[in-house]
């Protein structure tokens, strides 16, 4: 499962376009349509390499697609929310299983966790 797949998961659920979707997305996270993509790409890459380390997958993706990591947790925020109000949330989970550190479905702590320790703080 990739991050476009679930773009056009949400685009089949909704009825808008997968352009649609991703303006939608972008505008919530503060990032403009080429950013997004960027890290659509970024996304795909870092994903094919392979990786359960949710602090390595947020900084290089940012990296890549020249955001913040707040950016792409952001992003990503927004984008299980909007998976879990539609009743897709097995989809978000399929696609963060291996970046759940802690095991308790939610990806999002463990990149809070992992951002705050790239700026070194650390929540727990």
């Amino acid at each position: 499962m990739d991050l476009n797949s679930i773009f056009e998961k949400l685009s089949a659920e909704t009825g808008e376009t997968v352009e649609a979707v991703s303006a939608r997305l972008a505008e919530a996270s503060g990032l403009t349509a080429e950013k997004l993509e960027a890290i659509r790409a970024a996304v795909a890459t870092r994903a094919a390499e392979g990786s359960s380390d949710a602090r390595a997958f947020v900084a290089e993706v940012a990296e890549k697609a020249g955001v913040t990591a707040e950016k792409v947790t952001s992003l990503f925020e927004g984008l299980r929310a909007d998976v879990e109000a539609r009743g897709l949330s097995g989809l978000w989970a399929e696609w963060t299983a291996g970046l759940d550190k802690d095991g308790d479905g939610s990806v999002l702590d463990d990149l809070r966790d992992r951002i705050a320790g790239l700026f070194g703080r650390r929540d727990g």
